[in-house]
């Protein structure tokens, strides 16, 4: 009978088959693409432009856009003594050539958070999302654009991935989808104003997303630019804040 996991290594190790370690490795492996597959969209390593290779899409087309590369899948190795991730900017030079350029990699199960963050900050332009609404005060009527930024500040980065459950850019876009609507009129109503900051809570997940009110200078333009964000129930905002519960 195995009465430690000391005595259960050894035994492992005595097999000569696989080690503690490669079932680390290989646990590790299976576990961040199924995160990859939650945050981002999954190539076909099927078709050509990728053959074989397991990559995900952060941001972008094939012919110019961000993807987190499992290079194990071309270079080589196994999930059993290879932990090898890359975030890449592939795109077409002007003779139509594929080139990529590496942003940042991933080696140890410890560089995961890290990882991730930076891939995040590479959403684009398609997870905006963009909101019109017209009201008419008196004889003025008044064009309102908000925008939600998720190239966040690197505080609210930090907590997506520190919660429990890792935060995804789309839980954040449809809280504030949810949300606009209700900041429209209090921007109309002078509830609100430009600069001011805005808590939003989704009560379908206990998400909660605050964020500044920013104005541009030159269009009706304000853009909700993400602060923090956690999953609770009991999330308390020190600041000053207007509550939105959607």
């Amino acid at each position: 009978m195995i009465t430690s996991i000391k005595e259960f290594k050894l035994i492992l190790e005595s097999i000569g088959d696989i080690s503690l370690d490669e079932i680390r490795i290989e646990k590790f492996n299976i576990d961040f693409r199924k995160k990859l597959d939650e945050f981002f969209s999954k190539e076909d390593a099927s078709r050509a432009d990728w053959a074989g290779i397991r990559a995900w899409k952060v941001s972008g087309e094939t012919w110019e856009g961000y993807f987190i590369v499992d290079t194990t899948s071309y270079k080589g190795g196994n999930d059993y003594n290879n932990i090898d991730y890359e975030l890449i900017h592939r795109y077409d030079d002007d003779e139509a050539n594929t080139q990529s350029d590496i942003i940042t990699t991933l080696t140890h199960p410890s560089e995961m958070n890290d990882f991730l963050k930076v891939a995040n900050s590479y959403v684009k332009v398609n997870e905006r999302s963009d909101f019109d609404a017209v009201a008419t005060i008196g004889k003025i009527t008044k064009q309102i654009t908000i925008e939600l930024d998720l190239k966040h500040s690197m505080h609210s980065m930090e907590r997506q991935g520190r919660s429990s459950e890792f935060i995804k850019n789309a839980d954040i876009k449809a809280a504030v989808d949810k949300g606009t609507p209700q900041i429209i009129d209090l921007l109309i109503n002078n509830t609100l104003n430009a600069g001011d900051a805005v808590w939003i809570y989704d009560t379908s997940n206990d998400l909660n997303v605050v964020g500044s009110l920013l104005a541009s200078k030159k269009t009706d333009v304000i853009t909700f630019k993400v602060i923090t964000c956690m999953f609770t129930k009991t999330f308390y905002n020190k600041n000053k804040t207007y509550k939105v519960t959607v």
